[in-house]
């Protein structure tokens, strides 16, 4: 399962590298965006399926023994994101595990300031132009609520996971490991 998943790539690869060990497994990505549809088409298969649907009523959070969630809590409303990350835990099979990456706040504003002016430079040195980010950074004003890492950690902790581990970092960004 991947909870907001855009273009579809990853679940889709996800599928390749595992057909041959778990032909019988079931892969459905969802995404509210109906822009992404245009991607889907050549990469559903029999056992690999969209959705264009909000995360927040979907149905078909059951027996789950991966689940990505990239980028995506960041931008559900403050009050729909615990009772997601609960629907989505209480649909794992025991042993299943969730990786989830999202952008956090530092625990301070001389920290924030500290990672978000390095991230812009990073963003340049990419190619982008100052135009870009600006507008980037600006067209997301609004629509971002987010945790700290250990508000993230702790939110994982409450709906039930028990071994939460950090395996990415970048930045402002962190992609952790949990495990129901």
């Amino acid at each position: 399962m991947d909870v907001g998943c855009s273009t579809g790539h990853l679940l889709a690869s996800t599928q390749g590298y595992n057909q041959c060990a778990r032909p019988d497994v079931n892969y459905v990505g969802l995404d509210c965006v109906q822009d992404f549809c245009v991607h889907w088409g050549r990469l559903e298969k029999a056992n690999v399926k969209f959705e264009v649907c909000d995360a927040r009523s979907y149905l078909g959070f059951k027996n789950l023994s991966l689940a990505y969630s990239l980028f995506t809590i960041q931008f559900i409303r403050p009050p729909d994101k615990m009772p997601l990350l609960q629907r989505i835990y209480d649909g794992m099979v025991d042993g299943g595990a969730l990786i989830i990456a999202e952008k956090t706040l530092a625990v301070s504003a001389r920290l924030q300031d500290a990672l978000v002016g390095p991230y812009y430079d990073y963003k340049l040195e990419q190619g982008f132009s100052e135009k870009e980010v600006l507008d980037k950074a600006r067209s997301l004003l609004g629509h971002m609520t987010l945790w700290t890492e250990a508000e993230l950690k702790q939110n994982l902790w409450q709906v039930g996971f028990r071994e939460i581990e950090p395996i990415w970092r970048n930045f402002a960004f962190v992609g952790l490991l949990a495990l129901k």
